[in-house]
Parts: structure tokens; sequence; C-alpha cells
């Protein structure tokens, strides 16, 4: 959601289950007060005299507002992955690190042992590897591709990166 602006994974734990159990208990509420609720007569007038089309009005309101404050209630969690402007923010060995995008050298997919399979990883320009989430998460397909979009638009150069390219046939 809010496409590459701010981009957010969520995890495969209680913390995610309990935001998308709340966000669909907000929905319903405000789809359930959105049909119920009585309206303005100068809606329904505006609206060619059909209440029908303000309350269809009023019920997308509703869902629209709770998608786009979804990715904001998320990014606070302790598992959540977090691509926001120029920094990437998430858990790695314990800690919650936060990244430039100006560190990354590349990002990509790397394959894990069982149960995780495929994760998420980027590359620091010192060399490092962090890995950043599996990629069964919630929105992790996206942000592989928005930091591979990202990073791709600008070239630094990468320690080792002077070393003549060698094809796969010598």
């Amino acid at each position: 959601m809010l496409g590459p602006l701010h981009r957010v994974v969520r995890p495969l734990d209680w913390t995610g289950s309990a935001v998308v159990v709340a966000s669909w208990l907000v929905a319903g509420l405000g789809l359930l007060i959105a049909l119920l609720v009585a309206l303005p007569s100068r809606w329904v007038a505006a609206a060619f005299d059909s209440p029908e089309l303000v309350r269809l009005s009023l019920a997308l309101l509703v869902v629209l507002t709770v998608a786009l404050v979804r990715p904001f209630v998320v990014a606070p969690l302790p598992g959540a992955v977090v691509l926001s402007w120029r920094t990437l923010r998430f858990r790695s060995d314990a800690r919650r690190r936060r990244i430039a995008l100006e560190d990354i050298a590349r990002a990509e997919l790397a394959v894990r042992p069982p149960p995780v399979f495929e994760a998420v990883v980027i590359v620091l320009h010192d060399g490092r590897t962090l890995e950043v989430c599996p990629l069964d998460w919630p929105g992790a397909p996206q942000l592989l591709r928005s930091l591979v979009a990202r990073v791709g638009r600008r070239r630094r150069p990468s320690p080792g990166a002077d070393a003549p390219a060698t094809s796969l046939g010598d």
C-alpha cells in the first residue's frame, strides 16, 4: 500500500495476525455504521436522490481508509520490515536495524533450509550480508521488487566491483 513511498512487510506471527483481525473488525464496524446511519438529505439530494449511492460511497471510503491506515499500524510491530523513503528498518540478529538505501549494494533472493526456504537478503557495500525477512511473509515480494528497483537505479561501486567480469564459458 502507498506504493513506492512506504512498503511494509507484515510478520507471520501473532502480532501480524492480531493487526489483520483488528483491521477487519474496524472495517466491519465502519461498514455497518455506513449502512445503518441516517443520511443527511443534502447528501442524498447531491447524489441524484439516491441513498444507495451515498451508502456505497461511504462504504468505499471506510474500506480505503482502513487500507491506508493498516501499513502504519503494522510498521511499529517488532518483526515488521519497513521500507520508507530512503531507509530500510528490520530485525536481524535480535537487533532492530536501520539501513540507508545508499549503503545497500544489492538485494537478492537467497535459498534457506526449511522451514524458511527463500528469504530476502541485502548485501551492503562493506560486504556484510543481512537477512531481511522470509519471502512468504505478506508484502515481501513487493519489498524485494522495490529494493531491486531502487538499488539498481543508482550504482555505487561495491568492493571488488572493479574486477573484470568473466563469462560462464571461461
